[in-house]
């Protein structure tokens, strides 16, 4: 966190949505800014049950806003099965291709999601970069519910796209250890590359800036 702020000012702009956070990165040394928006949207008929279609219009207002300001990505829980429903339309389907999904469900929230994101111009990074896997895992099954989100036009700007599910990361993070909860939901993390000169190496805990030539790159999770 400290030396990624060296480079990046970091602030939070937004939180007039309940459970959604739109935080700022606006860099030190060249004229780039980019907005991540962090996401929970609970589940319709659940004791935090909310008007699950007016949540997700406000936040494609947001998204459409934030966009004029800089790049957009979103990401979070929404709780959302999409099946095999398409998230492009007809003609950018042509250009990006279908995505993959290695869960097959659909429920409404899910179709709910579909809309914001068409309307928003929004497309999935899961089934599209990197190897498809589901995001949730518990007693109840398996699931694919939290999303990367980027507008359509910087789909190309993703790369590393990882789903690191919790028992890898127990593997790796939590070995002899005892009395501890593991998580249903894995952990999504990719790389955004932010096109300008380049800057001096900068590692941070939540998130790496790498100078590449005339790219950037901003490694999210």
């Amino acid at each position: 966190k400290h030396t990624m702020c060296q480079s990046w000012s970091v602030e939070v702009v937004n939180v007039e949505i309940e459970d959604v956070m739109w935080v700022k990165f606006e860099s030190h040394q060249v004229n780039k800014v980019f907005f991540v928006a962090v996401c929970y949207i609970p589940l319709a008929g659940s004791s935090r049950d909310v008007d699950t279609e007016e949540r997700f219009l406000m936040l494609s207002e947001q998204i459409q806003s934030f966009g004029l300001e800089g790049r957009v990505v979103v990401c979070g829980d929404f709780n959302a099965r999409c099946g095999d429903l398409e998230d492009l339309r007809d003609e950018m389907v042509l250009l990006k291709g279908n995505r993959k999904s290695v869960d097959s469900v659909k429920n409404s929230q899910g179709e709910l999601l579909i809309e914001c994101m068409q309307s928003s111009g929004m497309c999935f990074v899961n089934g599209r970069k990197g190897a498809d896997e589901f995001t949730c895992i518990s007693g109840k099954g398996c699931s694919v519910v939290d999303y990367c989100l980027v507008p359509v036009e910087d789909l190309d700007c993703i790369d590393g796209f990882v789903v690191e599910t919790m028992s890898r990361c127990e593997a790796r993070l939590c070995s002899g250890e005892e009395d501890y909860h593991i998580p249903d939901h894995s952990v999504l993390s990719w790389k955004l590359l932010v096109v300008g000169p380049g800057v001096e190496d900068v590692t941070g805990n939540k998130g790496d800036l790498f100078s590449g030539g005339d790219q950037e790159k901003i490694c999210g999770s």
